[in-house]
């Protein structure tokens, strides 16, 4: 708007000169050519106005989707004089899908005397993103022309957690998780030992139930129970080139919401829970939290699903209950399928076409591919697909 504006000017002020010249008026020459200067002087004014900046940004290094974050951006002057207003936004990278932001006001920058401004924003995507331009628009004292530059504040890192996704999951199924679960099982008296005590979850055995823990704390509380060998889980989410579906919550952000909700899930009642790409760090006091660090780095880029199945059956100390999440159908899953006791693999599937209408490959959600996996012996399961709510 300014510089259709200070166009504007320029033109009525040639105007003004010609006009001066033909009629012979050197006062009225005199003013055209004041008024060229002045819109000559704003623009200098406006241009020199957004240079000479040092900008530095300070955000923190981890969130998680959902949550409001604030970034703090800091401005000084390089040169002794005295600036317009400047207005500062911050260019946020265009994956970074975020539910809203506050811009910052604009601000008059002063000889090394750093201004703070600060803004806020609620990521809606997990991954890692980087950034580093700001954006700084100034004008001139009169308004009548403006001009933006883009300086460097530093690269910053910034990693969002995914936020578990419920969904309606069979608790039952949970506490066999790493237990044989086949015809030939063992009853839970002769092959299990007692490790503790819980609170009473559906799905539990009334005989198991710890009467003195239960008289104790007004709740009702069961044995913890144990394999010798220690129970484990599996949990693994395609990401095969090719399968990450959709633009902004994409296939694979819902697969690693419902993912880190089932290990949410299977933390208390399982000994070790295995992932794609095992978590980097412990946290007793958070133990979800590297799951959710290691789901918030995976990309569409690793090897098939097919091929992580595999490896996971061959683990010496065994794969136990494992839990599967793919969008895209795999013709090399069934022959790694064969290789796990059965009923031992649970498969969440998703419909593709759900995340994009124009999907041409073999959706996961389809009835045939559906109907293959639980003639292979899979127990499958159909999640919710679409953008996040």
């Amino acid at each position: 708007m300014r510089n259709t504006a200070s166009l504007t000017l320029i033109l009525a002020s040639f105007f003004l000169a010609v006009v001066a010249v033909l009629v012979n008026s050197p006062a009225l020459f005199y003013m055209g050519t004041a008024l060229i200067g002045t819109i000559v002087a704003a623009k200098f004014q406006a241009r020199y106005a957004v240079r000479n900046l040092k900008l530095s940004r300070t955000a923190p290094a981890m969130s998680v989707i959902g949550e409001p974050i604030t970034v703090s951006l800091a401005i000084e002057s390089e040169n002794r004089f005295t600036r317009p207003l400047l207005l500062i936004e911050d260019q946020l990278p265009n994956r970074m899908v975020r539910d809203w932001i506050r811009h910052p006001v604009p601000v008059a920058p002063s000889y090394q005397q750093p201004v703070q401004i600060k803004y806020q924003i609620k990521p809606l995507r997990r991954g890692i993103f980087k950034w580093s331009d700001v954006s700084v628009m100034g004008t001139d004292a009169l308004g009548l022309s403006s001009a933006e530059l883009v300086h460097s504040a530093g690269q910053t890192e910034l990693k969002v957690l995914p936020a578990p996704i419920p969904f309606e999951l069979d608790m039952t199924m949970l506490h066999g998780a790493g237990y044989e679960d086949s015809a030939s099982v063992r009853s839970p008296a002769n092959s299990l030992d007692a490790r503790g005590v819980r609170e009473f979850s559906t799905g539990d055995q009334v005989r198991h139930i710890h009467w003195p823990s239960t008289a104790r704390s007004n709740r009702l509380m069961v044995r913890d129970f144990e394999s010798q060998a220690g129970s484990r889980a599996t949990v693994l989410v395609q990401r095969t080139p090719g399968s990450d579906i959709g633009e902004g919550h994409s296939s694979l952000d819902q697969m690693c919401g419902h993912a880190a909700f089932l290990i949410e899930q299977l933390l208390p009642r399982c000994s070790h829970v295995s992932l794609n790409v095992q978590p980097e760090f412990h946290s007793p006091s958070n133990p979800l939290l590297p799951y959710l660090n290691s789901l918030a780095e995976l990309r569409a880029n690793g090897p098939s699903l097919a091929s992580e199945l595999a490896h996971a059956l061959q683990d010496p100390d065994g794969a136990g209950r494992v839990f599967i999440f793919l969008a895209v159908g795999e013709a090399e899953l069934l022959e790694a399928i064969r290789l796990a006791p059965v009923n031992s693999i649970h498969a969440f599937v998703y419909d593709a076409k759900a995340f994009q209408p124009t999907f041409r490959g073999q959706s996961a959600g389809g009835r045939d591919h559906i109907r293959t996996l639980e003639e292979a012996g899979v127990r499958v399961q159909v999640l919710e697909s679409g953008v996040l709510k």
